[in-house]
């Protein structure tokens, strides 16, 4: 309905890119995220899910150049940081993609998806114990978080984590 009353604004444009980046249609996603680009290039919200979209279709190098745009624009943006780390991890550089996600949680200390793939960087570099430091903090942080959209993610580590404890004995 937005963008029928409004064809340029940048809500509705960024918001048409949102749901459809949501509904796994990154390339029809892609042009609404582009069209509201051109109305705010500087938007970091609307800049982030074009990285996104870039990191889904396998234009990783292009989705860091995004996010290292974002970081510039606000050093503050934590999906900025969080997202870069995973682009770089998908290139194979996990040394490189940890300094984002402890970047991310330098900034906020309460970033879960910082904290969930700050472990799995870990582990993949074969730190085990500081990977279960890693995980155990983010089931705490999402648990304090009432309204998390890492809920069911934190459930499946903190089993991960039980399983382990469980192997120990």
């Amino acid at each position: 309905m937005a963008l029928e009353s409004n064809p340029y604004s940048l809500i509705a444009l960024y918001n048409m890119g949102r749901v459809l980046y949501e509904m796994k249609k990154p390339e029809e996603a892609f042009k609404y995220i582009e069209e509201a680009l051109q109305i705010e290039p500087t938007d970091a919200d609307v800049l982030n899910y074009k990285g996104l979209i870039l990191m889904d279709t396998g234009n990783i190098e292009q989705s860091i150049h995004c996010f290292e745009n974002i970081i510039k624009l606000d050093a503050t943006y934590l999906p900025g940081w969080y997202n870069k780390g995973l682009a770089l991890k998908l290139l194979g550089k996990p040394e490189e993609a940890l300094e984002q996600f402890n970047e991310a949680i330098r900034l906020n200390g309460e970033c879960e998806w910082a904290w969930y793939n700050k472990g799995n960087v870990l582990k993949e570099l074969g730190q085990e114990k500081d990977s279960l430091i890693a995980y155990k903090t983010f089931v705490e942080v999402t648990n304090r978080h009432k309204s998390s959209d890492a809920k069911s993610t934190a459930k499946k580590v903190k089993k991960y984590l039980n399983q382990l404890l469980d192997n120990k004995k």
